[in-house]
């Protein structure tokens, strides 16, 4: 007797198991607008011969200013700060840093917002291996040192409360 119960048990769960139910469909999703200005947070890779990596963070403000964050990274790391102001032409985005003598300019990519660095005769650069060297298009800005304290002191007061 208790193998019939455990036989029909089983023929009901595999019937309830193999039921052919389909999800509800998920609701459609809003387009993403994606910023058309420059304005905005990149970070990337640039070409370095006398070091192992050199990584920038670039922020380019409505008012044409630029602020770079320049790390070299070799036996040691550097890291250096730059400030100047930028200019477009077209899909050319040019970076001056005149106390440092520095321009770097870049060809406005996709529809995302990034760049991608070119060579002193306008084409893209790329080094023997062939890599290009973009900057990104950093949609979330990082939480500012005041504003991560901020949050620390509303959830405090949260808890405080609750004691």
């Amino acid at each position: 007797m208790k193998i019939v119960y455990f036989l029909i048990l089983t023929v009901g769960l595999f019937l309830v198991g193999c039921s052919k139910e389909e999800p509800a469909p998920l609701p459609p999703l809003k387009p993403v607008d994606l910023p058309t200005n420059v304005a905005g947070l990149y970070s990337g890779k640039l070409p370095c011969d006398k070091c192992k990596a050199r990584m920038i963070r670039v922020t380019l403000a409505e008012d044409s200013s630029v602020v770079a964050t320049e790390t070299l990274i070799s036996d040691s790391i550097k890291v250096d700060s730059l400030k100047g102001s930028y200019s477009i032409a077209g899909e050319k985005l040019s970076l001056v840093f005149a106390e440092r003598n520095i321009r770097w300019n870049f060809k406005r990519g996709d529809a995302s917002g990034n760049m991608v660095l070119l060579a002193g005769d306008g084409g893209v650069y790329t080094n023997a291996d062939g890599e290009t060297f973009d900057l990104i298009r950093i949609f979330t800005s990082p939480k500012s040192k005041e504003s991560l304290a901020d949050s620390a002191s509303v959830d405090s007061s949260k808890t405080d409360g609750a004691n």
